[in-house]
């Protein structure tokens, strides 16, 4: 149902009717008017319509709407509380500066100027109330995420700063600074006045020093700062420390006689032949004169000095001083001492006339004998003997086999070859094994008296498993067939065995070795015999336990005769 009547066209009295409607109006609180157009009057165009006091709508200069550009201007906007939001998360203010007398705090600031008007510049971070360090951010350039981060340290007092004015002028320049509030930073490398100090290496190309002048020697004052020396003369160093020498040295060579008064520590000699400079009594170097009969004299120590003396050798020992002449027969007043217990061997080497020489050499061992020789000589086929034992020897019958039939026959016609009596004289067979049936048997050879175990706890692995031990590098005769150990054990257990085999071996009734009988007792005086394959090798097996020790020494082994 419409509101009012139809007006139709040139139809004053459905016009009259119409208004007529209007005028006696009445909307219900249900209603819902609907206007094709609404026209306020006392309104300005482009401002926004606001609710005044009296309920009328009402405008104002402060607050417009442009309908072109949808801008909206709002002058003097006050928040009483609150916050300014957009449903997107993010309002854009244009060009325009913001400004606040208050504190401006944002989550983050992204553009590309951050100005700060105000008198105290830009703030960053808090005071001691809610300490938050100031620092600032530095995204690095490039596809990655690292920054440059500069926070501000726990400071005792205010430090301010003015940067320079300009870049630097050159490479490597330092930011120098002055001692003042605000500190006036600046480029360059002269540090004036002040002192540079390190507890490290200073390096430099050059120094130089206005205080230092050319040609004189630079030392460190009591003040610990470079300076000229102020002397004059020798320098010398003393404990470290350096001074100057004043006395008069030569500076130049004069040429003058070696026994003269130029020379402080001699006495005053002409140079003689055959002399010799020595160290007198009185400290001085003298001239020891050239014997009047020196023939056969020789330098001899006193217990003072040396002095010429008489040729124990006689006085044949040289006629002229190029021609030495033949020693003819020596004469000894007193015995002759060859060799040194020191480790020097006396020997005496015998030359024959034509050639080849006889050498008679003392034991390294010797000990002290005496021998006493005959007083003739011995007759065809004796033999020198100690009958008595006390060291005086004498002419005896010689005894003994003299051949190798002889020696045979004392063999009980056994046939001892040659070869085999060549074994036993050279030292390689300690028994001689031949019998009348033939055949051959082992021979022992002593390995001597080490020193060391061979192996030791290091040089086995116990893990209850048999493993090979190889004594090819001690036993180095390849025919050598049973090896002669001798094997010490402990253990912190009672009960437990090292086993030894030959190897290849599996029965267990074939296998040498030895167990602890009493826990952490050394066990040292096995003797174990154990035959080795052709490469000289064995077996071993120690259980996985704790060992204190495991050592083996070799002492022989037996091989073929």
């Amino acid at each position: 149902m419409a509101l009012v009547p139809t007006i139709k066209d040139n139809d004053w009295r459905s016009a009259r009717q119409a208004i007529a409607s209007l005028t006696s109006l009445r909307l219900g609180p249900g209603s819902v008017p609907t206007f094709a157009g609404l026209k306020l009057t006392g309104l300005t165009s482009g401002r926004v319509p606001i609710i005044s006091t009296g309920g009328l709508f009402s405008d104002d200069s402060l607050f417009t709407f442009d309908p072109a550009t949808h801008a909206l201007t709002i002058s003097g906007l006050t928040f009483d509380a609150g916050s300014i939001t957009d449903a997107t998360g993010a309002i854009s203010f244009g060009n325009e500066n913001l400004s606040t007398t208050g504190t401006f705090g944002a989550g983050a600031i992204t553009g590309t100027i951050l100005a700060a008007t105000a008198a105290d510049g830009l703030t960053l971070g808090t005071d001691a109330a809610t300490n938050i360090a100031g620092k600032i951010k530095l995204w690095s350039a490039g596809a990655v995420d690292w920054s440059t981060t500069l926070t501000a340290g726990v400071q005792t007092a205010d430090a301010n700063y003015t940067l320079p004015l300009a870049r630097p002028t050159a490479n490597l320049q330092a930011l120098l600074g002055t001692n003042a509030d605000p500190s006036v930073l600046s480029w360059g490398t002269d540090f004036g006045a002040n002192n540079l100090s390190t507890t490290g290496t200073l390096g430099a190309g050059a120094i130089t020093s206005s205080t230092l002048t050319d040609g004189k020697l630079p030392v460190v004052s009591t003040a610990g700062l470079l300076i000229n020396s102020a002397g004059t003369g020798f320098v010398k160093v003393t404990s470290g420390a350096f001074s100057y020498d004043n006395s008069t040295y030569l500076t130049s060579v004069t040429p003058h006689n070696l026994l003269s008064t130029t020379h402080g520590d001699t006495t005053a000699a002409a140079c003689a032949r055959g002399s010799i400079i020595v160290g007198d009594s009185n400290t001085k170097w003298v001239n020891l004169v050239f014997p009047a009969t020196p023939t056969g004299k020789v330098l001899q120590a006193t217990a003072t000095d040396v002095e010429w003396s008489a040729n124990a050798l006689g006085t044949g020992a040289f006629a002229t001083i190029a021609d030495y002449a033949t020693l003819a027969t020596p004469i000894f007043t007193s015995k002759i001492t060859i060799g040194a217990a020191a480790g020097t061997t006396g020997s005496i080497e015998l030359v024959g006339t034509t050639s080849g020489k006889v050498t008679l050499t003392a034991n390294a061992a010797a000990g002290t004998p005496t021998y006493v020789f005959p007083s003739a000589v011995g007759a065809a086929g004796t033999v020198l003997t100690d009958a008595a034992g006390n060291g005086i020897l004498s002419w005896a019958a010689g005894g003994g086999v003299e051949s190798y039939s002889d020696l045979s026959a004392l063999d009980g016609g056994t046939d001892v070859t040659g070869a085999e009596l060549e074994e036993l004289t050279d030292g390689s067979e300690t028994t001689l094994h031949s019998h009348a049936g033939g055949g051959s048997g082992h021979v022992y050879v002593d390995r001597g008296d080490p020193a060391a175990f061979d192996f030791t706890l290091a040089n086995f692995t116990t893990d209850g498993s048999w493993r090979d031990l190889n004594l090819s590098a001690i036993v180095t005769d390849a025919t050598a067939t049973v090896v002669h150990l001798r094997v010490g054990i402990k253990n912190p257990s009672a009960g437990q065995g090292f086993y030894l085999r030959k190897n290849g071996n599996s029965n267990s009734v074939s296998i040498s070795g030895l167990s602890t009988q009493v826990a952490t007792l050394y066990i040292n005086n096995m003797d174990v015999w154990v035959q080795m394959d052709a490469n000289r090798i064995i077996e071993y097996l120690a259980p996985n336990a704790s060992w204190n020790n495991l050592d083996i020494v070799i002492k022989g082994w037996l091989k073929p005769a």
